[in-house]
C-alpha cells in the first residue's frame, strides 16, 4: 500500500493511523537494530534482576515511582498485607508475629523493608499506627485507619475498612488503566 500511494502522490489525506502504521513500518525497516538492542537490554535487566540484589531494589524503587503502575503497585500491596494482617490480627495472633508473616505476602521489597522497620519501631515502643505513619512508600492511609483503631480499640475494625477501600480502589485503577 506504502508504494501504491506514494505513486499517487499522496494527493489526499490519509487517516491518522494509516499514518501511524505506515510511519512504524519505515522505522522498522530502516532502524531495525534500535528495537533488537531495546529487547536484548530488557532481557540482559531480566537476568540481572534475579542475581543483583541492589538491582532488584532499584527495579522495585522505579516501579513505585511509575506514575499509574507505582500506585496500582503500591495499593495492591497494601491490599494484600491489609487483608493478611487483618486474618492474623483479627484471629488472636501477637501484632509482631502478624506483621512478619503479612510481610512475606507483598511482593514488592521495599515495601517489605518498611514493614520490618514498622517491626522494629514497635520494639522501641512506638504504637503501631504510628509506627506506620513513618512509611515512605505505604500508603498513609493504612497507618491513618489503624491509628484510628488503636484509639477506639478496635484494628480489626479499621483494617476492614482499609481491605474494603483498597479493594475498589485497586478495581476502579486497573479500569482507568486499562481504559488509557
Amino acid at each position: 500500500f506504502i508504494h501504491l500511494y506514494e505513486r499517487l502522490g499522496h494527493k489526499f489525506q490519509m487517516p491518522w493511523v494509516t499514518q501511524l502504521v505506515f510511519d512504524s513500518s519505515h522505522l522498522l525497516r530502516n532502524y531495525w537494530y534500535v528495537p533488537a538492542i531495546l529487547a536484548g537490554t530488557m532481557v540482559l535487566l531480566f537476568l540481572l534482576r534475579r542475581r543483583l540484589p541492589r538491582f532488584r531494589f532499584w527495579l522495585h524503587r522505579v516501579v513505585l515511582k511509575l506514575p499509574i503502575v507505582g500506585m496500582m503497585v503500591r495499593q495492591l500491596q497494601a491490599l494484600q498485607f491489609c487483608r493478611f494482617f487483618h486474618l492474623l490480627h483479627s484471629n488472636g495472633v501477637q501484632t509482631k508475629h502478624a506483621l512478619k508473616e503479612a510481610r512475606g505476602t507483598m511482593t514488592n521489597l521495599l515495601m517489605r523493608r518498611e514493614v520490618r522497620e514498622i517491626s522494629n519501631r514497635l520494639d522501641q515502643g512506638m504504637a503501631l499506627g504510628e509506627a506506620f505513619g513513618h512509611c515512605r512508600y505505604f500508603p498513609s492511609l493504612v497507618g491513618e485507619q489503624i491509628r484510628i483503631g488503636e484509639e477506639a480499640g478496635n484494628v480489626s475494625q479499621a483494617m476492614e475498612y482499609d481491605i474494603r477501600y483498597y479493594d475498589s480502589e485497586l478495581e476502579y485503577s486497573i479500569r482507568r488503566f486499562t481504559g488509557i
